[in-house]
């Protein structure tokens, strides 16, 4: 086992993360499992009664058809963003095979992020790095860049907390495989910081 592997030092992961086939949800197994979250594009996003986490899918007679499922955690690692609260941090995402590259998993995670504050996990493959620099280009959601390191939001010269747009901060300070990028986090919320 590597060093590495025992920090779980987050690095942005040169692939793609593999599109599933994801189980359809009978109505029945919905509402017991699950509580309606928010509505975008034709999709119906869920959150999980029991655990953290959503699933958004189409809804069909008498089932779910999954588009998307997001594993999330309400305790941050590696350290808690400064100023969000009740937020959720991605820890797994699955996405259909059947709805690949159709735009839902932006949607979707700009729909929860207008709710509650959504948090990028500490390791990225291709496809999550693309979607937050989607988020950061067009979205009603601001996209933010926490260091935890230094505590603090990377910040312009004026002291004023950067706006992410996907051009305004070099990738090499979000994204990489050296150390100093395990304490790097992506904040996507309604909500405009200080």
């Amino acid at each position: 086992m590597k060093l590495e592997d025992l920090l779980e030092m987050p690095y942005l992961n040169d692939e793609e993360l593999s599109y599933q086939v994801l189980a359809k949800i009978s109505t029945k197994a919905l509402n017991k499992g699950f509580e309606e979250f928010s509505k975008t594009k034709d999709l119906t996003i869920y959150s999980n009664k029991e655990t953290s986490g959503f699933i958004a899918g189409y809804l069909r007679a008498g089932h779910l058809s999954t588009v998307i499922k997001i594993a999330s955690r309400q305790s941050a690692y590696p350290i808690e963003p400064a100023q969000v609260e009740d937020y959720h941090q991605v820890s797994m995402v699955s996405v259909s095979k059947e709805y690949a590259l159709t735009g839902n998993a932006k949607a979707v995670y700009e729909q929860i992020a207008k709710k509650v504050p959504l948090v990028s996990d500490h390791e990225q493959y291709i496809g999550a790095q693309g979607l937050w620099k989607s988020l950061a280009r067009s979205s009603d959601v601001f996209i933010y860049v926490f260091n935890s390191e230094v505590q603090d939001y990377i910040r312009d010269q004026a002291d004023k907390i950067v706006k992410y747009n996907s051009k305004n901060i070099e990738d090499d300070k979000i994204w990489g495989t050296d150390p100093t990028h395990r304490m790097v986090l992506l904040v996507a919320t309604i909500k405009e910081l200080e």
